[in-house]
């Protein structure tokens, strides 16, 4: 029998200010500007991912399943390789309701992971209710987006979808009164992502103080910002997905809000998830594959999205995500329907797609090799993708500090040699 473990406090992983600006700093230093545990070996991180995929996709199969049987991995790396994943919260869950059995040292580190979801979950609710009661008060209505919405309509509880910030968009005639709106509740418009044109901006709540208090789970305090949108279109290196604006059909009503919002649903939020996720795959966490299998298991039909994508040619956009899903959770995807998108994708990104590997879609200890891109199909997409690589970003700011790292990464790998 293994020995009972007291719970964690819920400080246990936290780190300094010093500590992380030390870590941040480290990482920039030897150009790796991704990777933040020093101490943790990269074979052990992957082992731990590697654990993760494996129970995570027995579970969705509907078998328990032992994570770490043994203790082979250890419960701090597993900690950190879930954590790298977006599964902290929800292994946690699964950990408490006995879906999942641990050793009990693993077992108190992804119950205090669940913890902080379910605080940050509580914060990030807060904080939508005030971003929309402001917009409200300029006659402004919003869309809410991504893991602010499937956190409360596909996951068990808010708690188990870790998310960084609130993703809201609004119609591009009313970016004028929902700017003026947000300035007098307190908000602040950050200059670093701000683009005009399509609108993007990231504004500071009030209070919010920007700093990180963990590096190893998704803690409660953790930096938070809102997202403001005018539009639904995706705009990653191959060039633009176009989704359009969702009709009538394509939206529901925002769960748990005390202001009324709109979110997606059907076809559109499946081809809205899958179209992120398959963008880059440096940024792909395997909660992101975790939630499009709860959203094709929503009710959604195979025909139904085919004729969405077909309509506005956005199947290989869709594709590497749909096809990770279907891996992760075999009978996601209806074999006719990954057909007609690996067909659809072309010879290039289905080789890209095969050769991935779950738990390594991203290589936060290196660059990951061939490229970022996974939906560029044809020599026009990859000279588009070479043109962002060029210009990364619309601010000449955020351009500068993309070159910068470039730099850095660069004089290590001399050092290195």
């Amino acid at each position: 029998m293994h020995a009972e473990v007291a719970p964690l406090p819920f400080d246990a992983l936290d780190l300094s200010p010093a500590e992380v600006d030390r870590r941040f700093a480290l990482a920039r230093s030897r150009g790796t500007p991704r990777w933040l545990w020093p101490a943790l070996p990269v074979e052990r991180w992957m082992d731990g991912r590697r654990e993760v995929v494996r129970a995570t996709s027995a579970v969705l199969a509907g078998r328990k399943a032992a994570l770490d049987e043994g203790d082979a991995v250890g419960a701090q790396a597993l900690g950190i390789a879930a954590f790298t994943l977006g599964m902290g919260p929800l292994l946690g869950r699964w950990l408490e309701d006995g879906t999942l059995s641990a050793e009990p040292r693993t077992a108190a580190v992804f119950a205090l992971h669940l913890a902080h979801g379910r605080a940050r979950a509580e914060k990030l609710g807060r904080e939508l209710d005030t971003a929309l009661a402001a917009l409200a008060s300029g006659g402004v209505e919003a869309t809410v987006l991504k893991g602010m919405h499937t956190a409360r309509a596909l996951f068990p509880e808010p708690g188990t979808r870790p998310m960084t910030d609130i993703d809201l968009v609004v119609d591009a005639d009313a970016i004028p009164a929902a700017e003026a709106a947000l300035r007098a509740a307190g908000y602040v418009r950050q200059s670093a992502d701000y683009q005009r044109r399509p609108y993007h901006a990231d504004w500071r709540p009030p209070g919010e103080t920007g700093r990180v208090g963990s590096l190893v789970l998704a803690h409660r305090d953790n930096p938070l910002t809102l997202n403001l949108h005018d539009g639904f279109d995706r705009f990653p290196g191959p060039g633009r997905v176009h989704l359009g604006a969702p009709g009538p059909a394509d939206l529901a009503p925002m769960p748990g809000t005390a202001t009324p919002a709109r979110a997606l649903a059907g076809p559109f939020l499946v081809a809205y998830l899958a179209a992120h996720a398959s963008e880059q795959r440096e940024n792909l966490m395997l909660v992101r594959l975790v939630e499009l299998v709860l959203a094709m298991r929503s009710g959604v039909r195979a025909d139904d999205l085919r004729g969405f994508l077909a309509e506005r040619r956005m199947a290989h956009n869709v594709y590497p995500a749909l096809a990770l899903a279907e891996r992760l959770a075999p009978g996601t995807v209806e074999a006719d329907f990954l057909g007609w998108l690996e067909a659809e994708s072309g010879p290039r990104i289905r080789a890209a797609v095969a050769a991935l590997d779950l738990a390594a879609l991203q290589r936060l200890d290196q660059r990951v090799a061939g490229g970022r891109d996974l939906a560029a199909r044809g020599t026009l997409d990859r000279l588009r993708a070479a043109l962002r690589w060029v210009l990364p970003h619309a601010s000449p700011r955020r351009i500068a500090a993309a070159y910068a790292s470039r730099g850095r990464r660069l004089v290590h790998l001399l050092r290195a040699r």
